[in-house]
């Protein structure tokens, strides 16, 4: 919180805030044996301002979040300004509103695409694909509010919301005799998510799903954003049977 700053003055206190934490620092390994850790850290800033970008607390923290997620999805990492002013802003923040309650309160929902052997003609799997039944705008499509979710940061709760409903699905097919995989998309964001792996497995475990019958989708584009940790986070998965594909191949 600045009292009284500009601008040019939040932007000054941003870049300090950003230089010092990108200092590298040692941190304990846990062993005697292995020594310290050489830590490196960086942060994304979001910046409002009053009563330019709202006239409380709660809308000024609302236009932060959305900035600071911004800047984040920038791939840089720094702060950014919310520019949420305008007409299209306050619409998109009334759309963010409007997901939140979208997510609890059972708006979103899955349908799916059959996978089909053209040998055979038998659907063997299908792809899950998440659409929002809207109370007023009706059913829309992914690329009318994905965009939204990622940068407001319900990516998680949306991707957790998606592969429940997917597992439930795959349960209700598997108990009438019906062996489908199901694949559910993943996002750039689902990459980087440490607890990703642990809770699909409870997910699975809890409804008797065989880890096979379900198949995680990425790009390769969000692959190779942050390679390292993606792959530890779907080699993970994939130890746990789950499987893994790539879409679009090679468009990266």
């Amino acid at each position: 919180l600045l009292e009284d700053a500009g601008y040019e003055e939040a932007a000054s206190v941003a870049e300090n805030l950003r230089g010092r934490l990108a200092e590298p620092f040692t941190a304990p390994a846990g062993s005697s044996a292995v020594g310290t850790l050489t830590l490196h850290s960086s942060v994304s800033i979001g910046i409002a301002r009053f009563p330019d970008d709202g006239p409380d607390l709660s809308a000024l923290l609302r236009k932060a979040d959305i900035a600071m997620y911004k800047a984040k999805t920038s791939g840089e990492g720094h702060h950014v300004y919310s520019d949420t002013d305008n007409a299209d802003g306050a619409a998109r923040l009334r759309t963010i509103d409007e997901l939140q309650d979208a997510i609890t309160s059972d708006q979103l929902i899955l349908h799916y695409q059959p996978k089909v052997n053209l040998d055979t003609g038998d659907v063997h799997a299908v792809e899950a694909l998440v659409r929002w039944d809207h109370p007023t705008r009706g059913l829309l499509y992914p690329d009318a509010f994905l965009t939204l979710v990622e940068v407001s940061g319900l990516m998680r709760a949306m991707t957790r919301l998606v592969l429940e409903m997917a597992l439930d699905q795959a349960a209700l097919w598997q108990g009438q005799g019906q062996d489908l995989t199901i694949a559910v998309n993943l996002s750039a964001s689902s990459l980087v998510d440490d607890d990703l792996p642990d809770e699909v497995s409870t997910m699975l475990a809890a409804r008797g799903v065989p880890p096979g019958a379900l198949q995680l989708e990425i790009t390769e584009e969000f692959l190779m954003a942050d390679h390292d940790r993606a792959r530890s986070i779907l080699t993970r998965l994939r130890d746990g049977g789950v499987q893994i594909s790539v879409d679009d191949f090679g468009t990266g």
